[in-house]
């Protein structure tokens, strides 16, 4: 789906990519990002990161500012000082471009939402964009704002947003703005499954005996994180259930540990 929506990418469209820790949804967006480059689009990629939380729209600084960075101000000059105005406040490259410099950040929601939409649409004006968010269920209050303003005001350029984030852990605006826009057809939603049975064996390999890895299959839920993890600590000879003994307590590599306490932290 994902190389269709690429190769006939001609307006503003968004895929989310939904599913649990450790599915593979970096791993996509990745993949996503390394094929735009091959058809020669900009790519671009920005993170949600717990700790930043309290950032304002850190999650869209993280994607852009080092492109903007790169560009000659001749770039944007489909942007008149008004709109480069409000996008210095969060744009330092932007910032050191303008004249008259930038006050602190009392700008107007709205119009900073309407000034990045026609960034984007001038970013796209000569090659295709593709603006990755991964892990937005991190994001920022301002870059959610930002993100459900885009979900209804779509570029009227060849720009896709491809959203990767835990449903479940994702703020309430947020899930209620993607689910709107899946159920409207205006967002394509791609929901990551665990593994099929063969397709665990097939990530496993041959590595371990047969009722090793079948234990493994078994332990991990087919999520490919863990059955990395897992595999691994098994090839150590530590960590790993042994056969056998599939309901005995055993211990857990901590980077599974770490993903579920995360998981358990969003019920409680």
């Amino acid at each position: 789906m994902l190389d269709g929506v690429l190769e006939g990418l001609d307006s503003g469209r968004t895929v989310q990519l939904i599913g649990e820790p450790g599915i593979g949804k970096t791993r996509l967006v990745t993949e996503v990002l390394e094929r735009s480059r091959d058809l020669g689009y900009v790519a671009l990629a920005g993170r949600g990161a717990e700790f930043e939380r309290e950032v304002p729209f850190s999650v869209f600084a993280d994607a852009l500012e080092d492109h903007l960075a790169s560009l000659d101000m001749t770039s944007l000059d489909g942007l008149d000082a008004e709109r480069l105005g409000e996008l210095a406040v969060v744009f330092p490259s932007i910032s050191s471009q303008v004249d008259d410099g930038v006050e602190e950040l009392q700008l107007e929601r709205y119009r900073f939402h309407r000034a990045v939409r026609a960034l984007l649409e001038e970013l796209a004006g000569h090659r295709p964009l593709v603006l990755a968010l991964d892990d937005l269920h991190w994001a920022d209050t301002a870059s959610v704002e930002l993100v459900r303003h885009l979900l209804r005001h779509q570029p009227e350029a060849p720009v896709l947003f491809l959203l990767a984030l835990r449903h479940r852990q994702a703020p309430q605006e947020l899930r209620a703005a993607l689910d709107s826009a899946a159920r409207e057809g205006t967002s394509d939603r791609i929901e990551l499954a665990a593994l099929e049975r063969t397709e665990a064996e097939e990530l496993l390999g041959e590595a371990l005996d047969r009722p090793t890895r079948e234990m493994l299959c078994r332990a991990s839920g087919g999520n490919p994180f863990y059955l990395k993890q897992l595999a691994r600590a098994a090839q150590r000879g530590t960590d790993a259930p042994a056969s056998g003994r599939e309901s005995q307590e055993t211990d857990v590599p901590q980077a599974v540990t770490a993903s579920i306490i995360d998981e358990i932290a969003v019920l409680s």
